[in-house]
């Protein structure tokens, strides 16, 4: 059997290949391919991000992939700065140009510094980037059953944490969403 559906998945077994990326955990059959298995994580996973609105795992790629390229981008321009603070290099001077930077053959000299001094605005949107990060706290490390007993108690209904399917936890997830929005709701109303 090859789990397919994301109706009958469990969702640890979700979480573990999410985690790990060992497909070979969808099945219990030996004799199934790489690629089969492949195929199915793939399908398994569009239909959860499908289904799971509150999932932020493509907006945190994204973020995660843009602050990257600002480090990188960086890096690069300050190594053509100590490129050219040592030697006239043709391809520095037209990469820099192409990053926007106003340097040319005749004043890149003068202008290291100021581009150097630019260059700081990089890391000040990577930094700026970062912070729409959820922030993840090494000292604090919350199990999958502890997060499931907790939408057990939240709820005051009890399942069980090994054989759940994905789109019961989804579904809970969104009831205690509706929970909490109401609880501030009433808050707000009643003046607390």
């Amino acid at each position: 059997m090859i789990y397919r559906d994301i109706e009958y998945t469990p969702y640890k077994t979700l979480i573990k290949v999410l985690e790990t990326n060992n497909f070979r955990l969808l099945t219990d059959d030996p004799d199934v391919t790489d690629e089969e298995l492949a195929g199915a994580w793939d399908a398994l996973h569009k239909e959860y991000l499908a289904l799971n609105p509150s999932n932020d795992t493509e907006r945190i790629v994204k973020i995660t992939r843009e602050v990257y390229y600002h480090e990188l981008k960086y890096e690069l321009v300050i190594t053509y700065c100590k490129i050219l603070a040592f030697n006239y290099n043709e391809v520095a001077i037209a990469d820099l140009q192409e990053f926007g930077y106003d340097v040319n053959d005749e004043n890149y000299l003068e202008r290291i510094t100021v581009v150097q001094r630019e260059a700081q605005g990089l890391l000040m949107k990577a930094k700026n980037l970062k912070k729409q990060l959820p922030v993840i706290k090494d000292d604090i490390k919350v199990s999958l059953d502890e997060v499931l007993a907790s939408y057990s108690a939240i709820l005051g209904i009890d399942f069980d944490y090994n054989t759940v399917t994905v789109t019961k936890v989804i579904a809970l997830g969104k009831q205690i969403d509706l929970k909490i929005k109401s609880y501030q709701q009433n808050n707000i109303q009643n003046g607390k």
